[in-house]
């Protein structure tokens, strides 16, 4: 029997499943929820986020604003492209990495400046860049590889049924906030730490 098709008498036509269709539903609405609650973090405050690349963008300038507004819209493209049909979403995969590696280039330029310099992730120009910073910014950019390479090499895939849809969008939800209030983390981690050093 073909796949695709089921055992009754009329051949009715069911849709495919694909083994990563869950996790690749999964990878868009952790990349949504990141880009779009880090381009409204940005925007809220975004003369505090334009002060910021002004200060660590070498030779930014007066082209501040234009780099500050560059930035949300790639977040933005980024959040955005999550929403694109399954024959095109690999388009977004890629910028997403694309987009996570430049930034996370950014953050390592900034380490090694020594300056003591926020990475403006979420536009919170008062919490230092650290390497903890560098290694979710490459776990997050791995993530969208892996996701990219599986659209290339198998596709998307269909047949979710609402539940495991569900089961997929919660844990992914979860863990776009905790890249987003990352910081919050790790003070919460690094407090207790501290103490008991004393």
């Amino acid at each position: 029997m073909p796949v695709g098709f089921d055992n009754g008498p009329t051949g009715t036509a069911v849709p495919e499943r694909h083994p990563m269709a869950l996790f690749l539903f999964s990878g868009r609405v952790l990349f949504f929820a990141v880009f779009a609650l880090s381009t409204a973090l940005k925007v809220r405050n975004f003369a505090s986020f334009r002060r910021h690349v002004a200060t660590t963008l070498t030779g930014a300038g007066p082209w501040a604003s234009v780099a500050a507004r560059g930035a949300v819209g790639a977040e933005v493209v980024a959040f955005c492209s999550m929403l694109l049909p399954g024959s095109l979403v690999w388009c977004g995969f890629l910028w997403v990495a694309a987009l996570l590696s430049a930034f996370t280039a950014y953050l390592i330029a900034l380490l090694r400046s020594g300056r003591g310099s926020s990475c403006g992730c979420m536009g919170e120009p008062d919490r230092p860049a650290s390497w903890p910073h560098v290694v979710r910014n490459s776990l997050l950019t791995l993530v969208a590889a892996g996701l990219l390479t599986c659209l290339l090499t198998g596709g998307e895939g269909t047949g979710a049924r609402a539940e495991e849809l569900l089961a997929g969008a919660l844990p992914a939800l979860a863990a776009a906030a905790l890249v987003v209030w990352f910081d919050d983390v790790l003070t919460f981690f690094h407090a207790p730490l501290s103490e008991a050093k004393r």
